[in-house]
């Protein structure tokens, strides 16, 4: 489809001739006409005259028509296919750290299309940095993102000492995560009550109060992580919300502070020796799941396959298609009831 720039000057300067760009080669200006061409008009610079006779450019604005992507990830047809894009958009994201060593660093529900093949699509790669770059100044602390998806760690106070490293990997996966979260509480059918929703969405992703160094915090942020929300869903079961407790289980572990992870490694070894000799402690098998967990956060693949895994099995929803759930937005300044 032929894009059919919009050239408009905002100067108040007379209308603007067009001419082909100089070139001081021959294939630059060969190239500079295919793109003339294709583009369907003969010049691509705009100049006009200043007062004194020169040449100048003119500030103008051009808009570019192109054909869509997919359609948003609200619409998803499915369970089945709300995973299955999401595990795309999570395969693409590994293949760009492990083929580019780029990170993509702004995950959220509008960075996930849906292609007209049924297929995920992760877009707005924007704010990308190549991994070297996100580590030259880690002593600045840095938030790239969407505010309603970022990470805990850049907008929660209690977890200061995990500010200052760069934006990683394990922080997109997190923002995956909170994006699965906020597009099934909207979207699909869990029986939560519409004031009770509104509180959640709010303290969740919404909430933003000031915080320190000028910067905007979310308290209830990490109680996405922490917490089970789906535990007062009645109607909420199955696969979806078994997904969704699991991989809040797996990422809340990076949030365990650093002494009681060194600890917990320390205990996986008594764990594996208890075993062999009798029952182990309760702490002990705690600390060794904490390691566990811990351990798995570092497979790069985790991620993707739990996805998959969930949308591969017998029981998930095939024809379950996206409904907006009903939800009132609470009003600030109130004392927060749940119902």
């Amino acid at each position: 489809m032929p894009i059919r720039p919009a050239i408009d000057a905002t100067d108040g300067t007379p209308p603007i001739q067009m001419y082909t760009a100089p070139s001081s080669s021959s294939e630059e200006n060969a190239r500079w006409k295919t793109i003339s061409e294709y583009a369907e008009f003969d010049g691509l610079v705009p100049l006009s005259h200043d007062a004194d006779g020169n040449w100048r450019k003119s500030k103008a604005k051009i808009i570019l028509v192109l054909s869509g992507l997919g359609r948003e990830l609200a619409t998803f047809k499915s369970t089945k296919e709300l995973l299955c894009v999401f595990a795309d958009a999570a395969d693409t994201h590994q293949q760009a750290l492990d083929k580019a060593d780029i990170l993509h660093r702004d995950v959220s529900p509008g960075s996930i299309l849906i292609t007209d093949e049924g297929r995920g699509a992760l877009v707005d790669w924007d704010v990308h940095k190549h991994v070297d770059d996100t580590t030259k100044d880690i002593s600045q602390s840095e938030r790239t993102g969407t505010f309603q998806f970022l990470s805990a760690r850049f907008v929660n106070l209690n977890y200061r000492a995990f500010e200052s490293g760069p934006h990683s990997r394990l922080d997109d996966i997190e923002s995956f995560i909170l994006a699965l979260q906020w597009i099934v509480l909207r979207f699909v059918h869990h029986g939560m009550h519409p004031i009770t929703l509104g509180i959640e969405l709010y303290t969740r992703f919404d909430e933003a109060l000031p915080g320190s160094r000028g910067r905007m915090i979310c308290q209830g942020r990490l109680t996405s992580i922490w917490d089970s929300l789906w535990m007062t869903c009645k109607n909420f079961k199955g696969i979806l919300r078994d997904l969704l407790e699991d991989l809040g289980k797996i990422i809340s572990v990076r949030y365990i502070p650093a002494e009681d992870m060194q600890e917990a490694q320390a205990s996986y070894q008594d764990y594996q020796n208890e075993r062999k000799l009798g029952p182990a402690l309760k702490y002990t098998t705690m600390a060794a799941r904490h390691a566990i967990l811990l351990k798995q956060l570092e497979d790069t693949d985790w991620f993707r396959d739990r996805l998959r895994q969930a949308a591969e099995d017998p029981q998930c929803p095939t024809n379950d298609t996206s409904t907006p759930q009903a939800w009132e937005r609470p009003v600030i300044g109130q004392k927060i009831l749940y119902i």
